[in-house]
């Protein structure tokens, strides 16, 4: 076994705008590499990038754009199925619904959609995701504070 000690920066982000305290864990492994841990009220990301030139990873991440850093930190999408709105044009079409998860009612779609469950998706009333948009103000508040430190250094 090989162990290895490697430096990583810790931030501690307070009295955000509708934000409980973040951390940040930012390590920078060789040039052009490093990878970010962010947490927050519980919930943590996490993500790596081998090849960001000859940046440091508070200068790549500072530079790049908000929903890049988000889809590379995780998986949610910026829109969702709006249940409601699928509900309402159900009622309106008079179609019947049996069950409260409707993405998972296949009798239910058909009805909806016709038989390709290719398009379904497309289809369907889509709303703004909140997690999306708690995400995208995390991260925007971690570029801030990279960005404050880069210029105080």
């Amino acid at each position: 076994m090989n162990i290895e000690k490697r430096e990583v920066t810790q931030l501690v982000l307070t009295n955000l705008k509708a934000l409980d305290p973040v951390k940040v864990f930012v390590e920078n492994i060789a040039p052009g590499q490093g990878q970010i841990t962010i947490t927050c009220y519980g919930q943590s990301w996490t993500a790596y990038w081998g090849g960001m030139g000859v940046e440091s990873l508070e200068e790549f991440f500072t530079s790049s754009n908000v929903s890049y850093l988000v889809n590379k930190l995780s998986d949610e999408n910026p829109t969702i199925v709006d249940l409601d709105a699928l509900r309402d044009e159900a009622d309106a079409k008079g179609i019947q619904y049996y069950r409260d998860d409707l993405n998972n009612d296949y009798e239910f779609l058909t009805q909806m959609y016709g038989p390709d469950m290719s398009e379904w998706h497309d289809s369907m009333p889509k709303t703004q995701n909140h997690k999306y948009e708690y995400i995208c103000r995390i991260v925007f508040a971690v570029q801030s504070a990279l960005s404050e430190m880069a210029v105080t250094a």
